[in-house]
């Protein structure tokens, strides 16, 4: 048995409708899928390569943050190591003056015995 004509162009075969397209045309859809199944792909690995460059951005970021949070501590560090040579500084001048002080001290005190005892000495 066979089956009936829908068209000129359909045929009716066990449930199915089969349409006969002109073989130029045919080629054209076959092209036309092949490339819209390339673009897919290309976008899928495009959008693969975007989420690769998005985690080692991200990676580089908090690299990045690690590196600004040791340079802050860093320079605390020097902030804190320049108050103490300021410290140590102030320190050596007031032991400078000190010194100082008491040489006078000793030489006025030296002078001041020396000359008592010379005027002793002299009578």
């Amino acid at each position: 048995m066979s089956s009936p004509a829908i068209s000129q162009n359909a045929i009716a075969s066990n449930g199915d409708t089969l349409v006969y397209i002109p073989s130029k045309i045919a080629r054209q859809i076959v092209v036309d899928l092949e490339k819209g199944d390339l673009c897919q792909t290309e976008l899928e690995s495009y959008l693969r390569d975007i989420e690769s460059l998005n985690a080692v951005i991200e990676a580089k970021d908090g690299q990045i943050a690690n590196l600004i949070d040791i340079k802050n501590n860093l320079n605390g560090v020097i902030d804190e190591k320049n108050i103490q040579v300021e410290k140590q500084k102030a320190y050596a001048a007031r032991l400078n003056k000190q010194r100082k002080w008491n040489l006078y001290k000793g030489w006025a005190g030296g002078l001041g015995i020396g000359t008592l005892i010379g005027i002793i000495v002299m009578l």
